[in-house]
């Protein structure tokens, strides 16, 4: 009979003998074994070579990972475990989002110690860190960067000239150019700012031209030489009014290099005849284009009628 655990090393029975000794010695009773357990992948276990009957494995984990499954295990009376060699899982690490303009490599899920290198798309660049590498605690060494616009040289406007928009210059900025009244562009309108950082042209310059004016018209009560056209640079237009009216303003306009007139369109206004003085002893009423003479005396007026004075219009004849 043996312990359970244990097992007979020796002789089941003996037996004495005539020479007073005894056919087998007494065996002896050694704890059962187990087989030979083996660390998990990325832990250890406690003690090494434990393997009888009784003695009990502990297990761990390395850095950086989970155990999953029962701590220890312990050698039984059959020879067998209480429990398997449990596994070490890699600690997870929280989802990364894709940053803007840029891509992640390679996707998730993530955990210990994967390494993420974050890219930017052409023409944009990385403002942060790459890799970013998940630790053993199941933090991220770094954030996700962000992807920025690339930045162009800054550009400044052509002389008599203009650009729109004045700032940022980042890609994929376009770029328009203009020029003050009386130039024009000479090169490209446009530009923009390109992947590599550079411009797609160069800032044109502004070149002075001959430009067109707006299309002046006769004064009222007027005319102008030539009746018609002369709205280009050089061109100069003469004004002059109707018979009876009166010039106000200059007589001549030249179309100018910006676009403008030297002078605007002059007005023509009646002339004016001079003013009627009361004649002695008499009246005149009542002021205007026509006017009727009269005297004190009453018996000459009965003798003599009164005169009726037709006043041209304004600018015509004489009394």
């Amino acid at each position: 009979m043996h312990t359970s655990g244990y097992v007979r090393n020796g002789a089941f029975d003996t037996t004495c003998q005539a020479d007073g000794t005894w056919s087998n010695p007494v065996p002896t009773c050694e704890p059962g074994q187990c087989s030979t357990l083996t660390a998990p992948t990325n832990g250890a276990l406690s003690p090494l070579g434990a393997t009888s009957f009784g003695n009990t494995v502990t297990f761990t984990c390395n850095s950086g990972y989970l155990l999953y499954g029962a701590t220890t295990s312990t050698c039984q009376a059959g020879g067998a475990w209480s429990n398997t060699v449990p596994t070490c899982r890699p600690v997870p690490c929280p989802p990364l989002a894709n940053p803007s303009k840029g891509a992640l490599s390679p996707l998730g899920p993530y955990a210990y110690p994967n390494q993420v290198t974050v890219t930017c798309n052409s023409g944009y660049d990385l403002d942060g860190v790459t890799p970013v590498t998940c630790q053993a605690d199941g933090t991220w060494t770094n954030s996700v960067g962000t992807c920025r616009p690339r930045q162009c040289n800054a550009l400044t406007a052509p002389t008599n000239g203009a650009l729109s928009p004045a700032a940022p210059h980042n890609y994929p900025a376009t770029v328009t150019f203009s020029c003050n009244a009386g130039h024009v562009v000479n090169g490209a309108e446009t530009t923009k700012c390109q992947t590599d950082g550079s411009w797609s042209s160069p800032v044109p310059t502004c070149t002075q031209t001959p430009g067109q004016c707006s299309v002046l018209s006769a004064p009222t009560n007027g005319a102008r030489t030539p009746p018609t056209g002369s709205n280009s640079f050089g061109n100069t237009i003469t004004f002059i009014c109707n018979s009876g009216h009166v010039l106000n303003g200059a007589t001549t306009a030249t179309c100018q290099t910006d676009g403008t007139w030297s002078s605007p369109v002059p007005t023509c206004t009646p002339r004016p005849c001079p003013a009627l003085t009361t004649p002695t002893n008499g009246a005149l009423s009542p002021p205007g284009t026509q006017t009727m003479f009269s005297v004190d005396d009453p018996d000459k007026r009965s003798a003599e009628s009164p005169r009726n004075v037709h006043l041209p219009e304004p600018g015509y004849g004489h009394l």
